[in-house]
């Protein structure tokens, strides 16, 4: 069934040249820490152009306020995980913050989170009025959970649910999770490598290895560009497929790498040296509103293909 869905996916990637116009960038989003735990660690919040590959730094913190991950619903609202020693109730990587999708400052906080009151490292929007997350990173939880967070109609915070331990052993969660164009959600899970598993919200107990990457380890960020041009700049390599996954790597912190999906190598698309000041700590994407479109008309041409 698996791999149906891909060869579906397959499909969809194929339709959608056929109707496309101009070519429309993905936006990544990002957040870089300057400390893990400290109450002087600060963290920027940073948008890439995938057709010009050109940075933005939208915004630094003040001192006390870290981001672990970001996360944009399809609508365009921004959150992040992260820490807030300024507040009374601040937690190490257990705060949830809405931003400003124009500046990145953040317009409100939420403090303690996670139910289980463990670390959370990754997050992803599920929908405009959920995200995923992932707990793990340096606090060493050996059996991490899934977690989602509940948003009311405006997107505000309303509650967080435990929806169980994620079955990466022998890893535990370290990057991020993300999902995919098909609906897929894919976390990176350190292990003796980074791993990438597939986990399902509703058993992540079910959670099946799919690749180990081959590289730099400690991915701490993970974003698909839905408009990559294959065989072009920066893709000219040979190795992209189209959408391409891009991931932030901890320990070489400024620079973006392509992960292939069948081979697990990582090639370097773009070099954030002398835009950043510290490391990557979290990446998130969505589709450009023409994008979309053309993905939502290539699954709907292939649901109705199926229902004949």
């Amino acid at each position: 069934m698996k791999a149906t869905r891909r060869l579906l996916w397959g499909a969809v990637l194929c339709l959608c040249p056929i109707f496309s116009g101009p070519v429309e960038a993905t936006i990544i989003w990002g957040v870089t820490g300057s400390h893990v735990d400290n109450p002087i660690a600060q963290a920027e919040v940073f948008k890439v152009d995938t057709v010009s590959w050109t940075l933005t730094k939208l915004h630094t913190t003040a001192a006390g306020t870290n981001f672990s991950d970001i996360a944009v619903t399809p609508s365009g609202r921004v959150y992040a995980i992260g820490s807030d020693y300024n507040h009374v109730d601040g937690e190490y990587f257990k705060d949830f913050f809405q931003l400003d999708p124009e500046d990145g400052q953040v317009t409100n906080s939420w403090h303690g989170v996670n139910p289980r009151d463990q670390t959370i490292n990754g997050l992803t929007a599920e929908s405009d009025t959920s995200l995923l997350a992932v707990e793990g990173g340096s606090s060493g939880q050996t059996t991490p959970h899934l977690i989602r967070i509940n948003l009311d109609a405006a997107g505000g915070y309303v509650d967080a649910d435990d929806l169980g331990e994620i079955d990466t052993t022998p890893g535990l969660s370290d990057g991020d999770i993300v999902r995919s164009p098909d609906g897929s959600y894919f976390i990176a899970a350190l292990g003796g490598g980074d791993d990438l598993y597939e986990i399902e919200p509703t058993d992540p107990s079910s959670a099946s290895h799919m690749i180990t990457v081959l590289g730099l380890p400690q991915i701490a960020g993970l974003a698909y560009d839905f408009d990559a041009a294959v065989g072009s700049a920066p893709y000219n390599f040979g190795g992209a497929a189209s959408p391409a996954l891009l991931a932030g790597v901890f320990q070489d912190g400024k620079k973006l790498y392509d992960v292939n999906t069948s081979t697990g190598a990582m090639t370097e698309v773009f070099d954030l040296t002398g835009h950043l000041d510290w490391n990557v700590f979290g990446l998130d994407s969505v589709p450009e509103p023409t994008t979309l479109v053309l993905l939502l008309l290539g699954a709907t041409l292939i649901g109705a293909k199926r229902r004949k």
